[in-house]
């Protein structure tokens, strides 16, 4: 009865937050100029702010002229300032938190610093916002009337400064959670934090199996691990989610391409009346939301307290919002309100809608492959993989790809590691469709196939069930928002995988 009550309140608040969810959705240019000066106001007198003089900055011209784009190595003497107890550095309120990033690019993570603004003035407003439209789209919703099972992370203190706590964001963001989201989580604070993932799972099955879950958040690769779980310990579920979680309505996920995962939620989650809802959060920030039932972009989130740029990914060039153009590819350049000053957060995107802005993630600029010219994407393999296991009745859990380079009898291919839940009918096949669809989707890669003179076909390699899982835990990366690199422009990843596998 209480959770009816709540559910109904809450939904007229939400709905009633339409109109300001409108105006930042039809004025991105005036609020990122607003936004633009609040930060800069606001950061004049910290170490960062007064290296650049800040206090003289007039308009974003001025910005640009003053700052260079900076990476994030860049930022690490910063950083260090801060872990070190100095405070003022790159933002005027202190630092208590790191977001550990899950370091796709290379085995070392990185820590980004999380202010106070920063969780209520991005990720939480975000997060009301996400609701907001997703309410908007789906008014029978009955979301508070469940629970919310959130997939996350855990926390631990810096190494090197025990005052300073890490941990994934979805980590950081539920011990910070404000109180709806409290009373609508599925998990105790005590699981959702759990270091150990296996052990976490299993907690995790204990906990909800027998609750009201109306909706999952989480990366796609994780939930279906979760699910899968879930139906070796539930065999009378017969591989239908919703005979455990019969008001299950929502998955809201992010980090990944849905793309590849998007049949096998259908089939374990079979009703037309299941809404996913994509997301574009980062340890950086909360950058974009789904605003529609099945759209394929999302919204730039501009009044959320970060700055964009849009780097031109030939030129170099970069442009503030307003300056940009459709479906042209820009590198994301961000300035937040937890002190990351024109940092370059290395994701591609590119417009689908200037009125209002609205993107898709393509790729990353260090996440692609180009070995032999093919500059090779990965909405690219994204697109393939799911037409090849569609075309051929196979169900994917995760794949990563890297070049295999000349040899004396052997021009160079790309090698695909790839994990199935339910292998092709015929591999071969499977291979040509693969093959056959980068060569529509890429004309470059299509040109360096040519007769096979430059890139020969695409050699497949399934791995035996868990090898993805067994690489992660060799990395200390098991769950929370981890996941394979799936292209590498080198080999190192892809021989450790093969290694552990022993294919």
């Amino acid at each position: 009865m209480l959770r009816r009550v709540v559910h109904k309140v809450a939904m007229r608040s939400f709905l009633k937050r339409m109109s300001k969810v409108e105006l930042w959705l039809n004025n991105a240019s005036e609020y990122q100029e607003k936004i633009l000066r609040q930060l800069l106001r606001t950061a004049s007198y910290t170490d960062i702010g007064k290296k650049y003089d800040f206090a003289s900055i007039k308009n974003y011209a001025d910005y640009a002229k003053k700052l260079p784009v900076l990476e994030y190595e860049e930022f690490l003497p910063y950083f260090e300032k801060i872990i070190t107890s100095k405070q003022n550095v790159l933002w005027s309120s202190k630092i208590q938190w790191f977001s550990k990033s899950s370091g796709t690019t290379n085995a070392k993570s990185k820590y980004i610093p999380v202010s106070a603004e920063a969780l209520n003035e991005n990720h939480f407003k975000a997060g009301r916002d996400l609701l907001t439209l997703y309410f908007n789209s789906n008014p029978n919703s009955r979301f508070f009337e469940g629970r919310l099972l959130a997939l996350g992370g855990t926390l631990l203190p810096h190494p090197n400064n025990a005052s300073i706590t890490c941990g994934d964001i979805s980590a950081v963001l539920m011990k910070n959670m404000p109180d709806l989201a409290r009373f609508s989580a599925a998990l105790t604070q005590k699981t959702a934090l759990m270091p150990d993932w296996e052990k976490k799972i299993q907690a995790m099955i204990q906990e909800t199996a027998k609750m009201n879950v109306s909706a999952l958040l989480g990366v796609p690769t994780w939930t279906l691990v979760l699910i899968r779980k879930l139906f070796e310990q539930y065999p009378q579920a017969k591989e239908n989610l919703l005979n455990i979680w019969q008001n299950l309505e929502v998955f809201i996920h992010g980090a990944v391409n849905f793309e590849p995962y998007q049949a096998e939620f259908k089939r374990i989650i079979p009703s037309e009346n299941m809404y996913y809802w994509q997301t574009y959060n980062a340890s950086e920030g909360f950058f974009a939301v789904q605003t529609e039932k099945n759209a394929d972009d999302m919204a730039l989130l501009t009044n959320h307290g970060i700055f964009y740029e849009f780097m031109d990914n030939k030129t170099g060039n970069v442009y503030a919002l307003w300056e940009v153009e459709k479906h042209k590819p820009y590198t994301l350049i961000i300035t937040t309100n937890a002190g990351l000053w024109r940092y370059n957060l290395g994701d591609v995107i590119h417009f689908t809608s200037l009125n209002p802005y609205k993107i898709q993630i393509i790729g990353r600029s260090k996440l692609y492959i180009n070995a032999f010219g093919e500059e090779l994407m990965i909405h690219n393999t994204d697109t393939a993989i799911k037409t090849a296991c569609e075309k051929t009745n196979a169900i994917l859990k995760d794949y990563t790809v890297a070049p295999a380079y000349f040899t004396q009898n052997q021009c160079g291919r790309h090698q695909w590691l790839i994990e199935f839940l339910h292998a092709p009918d015929n591999l071969s096949e499977f291979a040509e469709i693969l093959d056959r669809t980068l060569k529509a989707l890429n004309s470059d890669y299509e040109a360096k196939r040519f007769n096979d003179m430059t890139i020969q076909p695409p050699e497949i390699i399934p791995l035996p069930q868990g090898t993805f899982e067994k690489w992660l835990k060799q990395q200390n990366k098991l769950g929370g928002q981890h996941k394979i690199p799936r292209l590498s422009n080198n080999r190192d990843i892809v021989e450790q995988i093969i290694q552990l596998s022993n294919v």
